[in-house]
């Protein structure tokens, strides 16, 4: 969930950098001869460089460890649950006919008669 978050918000944070940036050059050119609008236009330049470079070094440092380590982004596959097959409802899985849930017949003996021999009443 973070990494969906971050994969859409970068995207955006880069943007408003480089939206510093051109403000920044604006700026510079339409300062003309005064030394206090250059130098502020100097300043949202610089910090703007400086925000876009430290955040593609650290994108591609994070991704030059993933490569290197053979990490993934991805979750890790869940573990299967024996008689569960992940439908709504309940029931056991059809791939295990021994599963709890399945109508399975267990009386291995065949059915004769009435329940009043069966309980001897």
């Amino acid at each position: 969930m973070a990494g969906r978050f971050i994969d859409q918000v970068l995207p955006l944070v880069i943007a408003l950098t480089v939206l510093v940036f051109v403000w920044g050059i604006f700026k510079l050119v339409l300062a003309g001869d005064s030394d206090d609008a250059r130098k502020e236009a100097r300043g949202y330049i610089t910090w703007g460089v400086v925000a876009l470079f430290v955040m593609v070094s650290v994108w591609g440092l994070v991704n030059i460890l993933i490569s290197s380590f053979g990490l993934s982004n991805a979750l890790p596959a869940m573990p299967a649950v024996p008689g569960v097959d992940g439908t709504t409802g309940g029931g056991g899985s059809t791939a295990n006919p021994n599963a709890l849930g399945n109508d399975v017949n267990w009386n291995t003996q065949p059915v004769s008669g009435s329940l009043r021999d069966a309980t001897g009443f």
